[in-house]
């Protein structure tokens, strides 16, 4: 076990980590060591690259190695998509900066969120559509609201804040029927009729009613679900991995998720095994055998 004089810590990703330091924030590698420039604020990294600022009050994005910058000027900014593409605004208009610091016209739209599968939710006169990585609209803003696409299929709610699903074309695979639906994730789609929650399949089907009073995306296979304020968690069919009797279940990452029950921390792995951590307050998702933690 590796402890570190931070104020605060987060889990590794794409074998880095962010600590607060009494000096900023940096990145510290499995070694644990800290031989990067401290920031005023820094992001975890995505496809190779972390939103800073500086304490001069320059932003943008840094490699892994901090030994190359993006610089940007902007007032929000999403993190890199697999498309090499990120989102950002100046002046309360919105733009897109590629991985190698070009950007794509002038900021223009008044909302564009992160880039998924090619495409970028965007706002033009009250209404959501997309843009493609061009910044050409590619699907006309006729919604209200509108999710990021997911494995062919972005949820999208009318006027009247009623939710379905539309494939990259624009077309309505899923009747907006519904008082919401969650992200397509792993061929299943959580969605709440009334107060409860359900999943459908990627056709629209119900393929485990809505029976929760809360309910997660599913990821590594299971669901968190919630009944009478108790936590479990879910396989595809809807049976259970855990009965609702935790405190709090967080969704699966690397194979693992976070729960707790009557205020002690554990992991729970794939197959139901868990193993508890009762001297910590907080914990990261294991990440390559590291875990972050916070000891009481």
């Amino acid at each position: 076990m590796h402890e570190g004089d931070y104020s605060s810590i987060d889990g590794f990703v794409e074998d880095r980590a962010v600590v607060v330091t009494t000096n900023g924030l940096t990145h510290i590698t499995f070694d644990f060591l800290c031989p990067y420039p401290k920031y005023k604020w820094l992001s975890n990294y995505s496809y190779g690259w972390a939103i800073f600022q500086d304490f001069n009050g320059i932003g943008g994005f840094v490699n892994q190695s901090h030994d190359k910058y993006i610089h940007l000027d902007y007032e929000q900014v999403t993190q890199f998509s697999g498309e090499g593409l990120a989102t950002f605004s100046q002046k309360g208009l919105y733009g897109i900066v590629k991985s190698n610091g070009e950007i794509i016209g002038l900021p223009q739209f008044s909302r564009i969120d992160g880039f998924s599968e090619g495409v970028a939710a965007v706002e033009i006169n009250s209404k959501l559509g997309y843009i493609n990585t061009e910044g050409i609209i590619c699907i006309p803003p006729e919604w209200t609201m509108a999710m990021f696409f997911s494995e062919g299929l972005a949820s999208v709610a009318n006027e009247d804040y009623q939710w379905g699903c539309i494939d990259h074309k624009g077309h309505v695979v899923i009747p907006a029927n519904y008082s919401f639906l969650g992200t397509h994730k792993e061929g299943r789609i959580c969605f709440k009729k009334g107060r409860k929650y359900g999943f459908l399949n990627s056709e629209g089907t119900v393929v485990i009613p809505a029976l929760y009073d809360e309910a997660t995306e599913f990821s590594n296979g299971f669901a968190s679900v919630k009944i009478k304020n108790k936590w479990g968690i879910i396989n595809y069919e809807g049976k259970y991995l855990v009965e609702p009797q935790l405190d709090s279940a967080r969704s699966f990452r690397n194979g693992y998720s976070l729960i707790r029950k009557n205020g002690v921390l554990s992991l729970i792995d794939v197959n139901g095994l868990i193993q508890s951590y009762p001297e910590y307050v907080w914990m990261s998702h294991p990440y390559k055998g590291v875990i972050a933690v916070t000891a009481k």
